[in-house]
């Protein structure tokens, strides 16, 4: 055995330092939570508006969207696939992290009687802020 060089010092002090750095920082990577969501409707509706949801975080999220407008019942239909209906058209559904859905569709037949009407929904889960997109309706 010969003696040991400072060459060898230094490469086998690089070689253990990513092994280290790796070590250290998977514990606090794993323990984080990260809880986001998106919540849009595509541009190009017409009388069909599916908004398109999104859980962007790292846990799953429960997301409640409320759909608010001003036309008479007689004039919109709610079709909520698997979201759970909570009633007065609130719908709930949980979504995986990284789950991409489509939320309640509107559907509305609105009079032709020259006005505007509005279609709000309201997306929301516990701790974040809510998201709210809007609509128009030309009659």
């Amino acid at each position: 055995m010969g003696e040991t060089t400072r060459r060898q010092v230094l490469r086998t002090a690089a070689w253990s330092l990513p092994v280290v750095a790796v070590a250290i920082a998977t514990p606090g990577a794993a323990a984080s939570t990260v809880s986001s969501f998106e919540f849009e409707i595509p541009p190009e509706w017409q009388t069909v508006i599916t908004p398109r949801v999104a859980n962007t975080g790292t846990t799953t999220l429960t997301i409640t969207v409320s759909v608010i407008t001003d036309l008479p019942p007689r004039f919109f239909r709610i079709a909520f696939g698997d979201w759970t209906d909570l009633g007065d058209n609130v719908y709930s559904r949980a979504f995986t992290p990284g789950e991409v859905g489509m939320g309640p569709e509107v559907t509305s037949v609105p009079p032709r009687n020259g006005t505007f009407y509005s279609i709000i929904f309201l997306a929301q889960s516990p701790d974040l802020d809510p998201i709210a997109r809007s609509v128009l309706v030309p009659l």
